[in-house]
């Protein structure tokens, strides 16, 4: 009997690829019916029991999530080292970050248009102020990819750094400018308790996204800083004021769903000062290291000359 139970414990400490990819289903399943109970059902005996359940086979796929993550990690590096192009994004960060560049400047061409039409059917300031935001965010992005390809064909490496270097300072001064201009936008959005709307659970999603961006942006900050890149510079630094306006959004969201009876004010006025004045610091660090940069780099060329 002892004997058994040791086979039981160690295969729940172990287990085999087929049983995490049978709780992964279940986990999905439980999730879901206990959302519509939630919803459609008063609570009761059976949905307590349900609950309890749900969180159980939701931790145990999370306890197999990272025992098979080595594991899932090494096969897709694995088949990705195989392949050019994944190959050269798992090994090159500067081309990583070009890449994400792209990524986000899609997804923010997308979510600029979204809330340029939310703008116009609910006649809003904050959703038109956020649409022309993330707009210019797509151009700077778009600025800095377009900017890095046409340099490539420099062949001075003291000049591709250069200019390197003078697009990274403008792209802090663009960045300045805009988030002066939105900063009028957010306190009118704080003034009449305006702020972002989502429809159901899809709340819950979009927290998981935006803290996921903003850990993201974070710790890309730390690796671009090492690579002395400055076009991977230009593109982590602009991705990490994307993600402290997401943060602030999420909050006026949060007020918006879960906020009844409470007045938000003084919360969203202190969080949208220090989001504008994160962001302002953001581009003032751009425009002060890239001038310096820039000059050092002038006076080394002319003594050579």
């Amino acid at each position: 009997m002892k004997e058994k139970f040791k086979k039981l414990f160690d295969s729940i400490l172990h287990p085999k690829v087929w049983v995490y990819i049978l709780f992964i289903v279940l986990t999905i399943i439980v999730c879901i019916t206990t959302i519509l109970l939630t919803i459609n059902v008063e609570a009761n005996v059976l949905s307590y029991i349900l609950y309890v359940l749900s969180f159980l086979i939701l931790a145990y796929t999370v306890y197999m999530s990272f025992y098979f993550y080595p594991k899932i990690k090494k096969y897709f590096i694995e088949r990705a080292m195989k392949y050019k192009f994944t190959r050269k994004y798992l090994t090159d960060f500067t081309y990583r970050s070009l890449v994400s560049a792209c990524i986000s400047f899609i997804i923010n061409v997308t979510y600029a248009i979204s809330q340029g039409v939310l703008a116009i059917l609910a006649h809003s300031i904050w959703y038109a102020s956020l649409s022309t935001y993330y707009l210019a965010l797509c151009l700077i992005r778009g600025g800095i990819v377009f900017n890095h390809l046409k340099r490539r064909k420099v062949e001075d490496e003291k000049q591709y750094e250069l200019k390197q270097v003078i697009s990274y300072r403008n792209c802090g001064i663009y960045l300045n400018i805009l988030t002066v201009a939105l900063s009028a936008s957010i306190i009118q959005m704080v003034v009449i308790n305006q702020g972002y709307k989502y429809a159901g659970i899809m709340i819950y999603v979009m927290a998981a996204y935006v803290f996921y961006k903003f850990y993201i942006a974070i710790k890309n900050i730390f690796c671009a800083r090492k690579s002395k890149d400055y076009t991977t510079q230009s593109i982590r630094d602009l991705n990490l004021a994307d993600a402290l306006m997401s943060m602030f959004a999420l909050q006026t969201a949060m007020f918006q769903a879960f906020g009844d009876g409470f007045d938000p004010y003084a919360f969203n006025s202190a969080t949208g000062t220090v989001v504008t004045l994160s962001i302002i610091a953001i581009s003032l660090v751009m425009i002060i290291g890239g001038t310096r940069k820039i000059r050092k780099l002038k006076s080394e060329k002319s003594v050579k000359n």
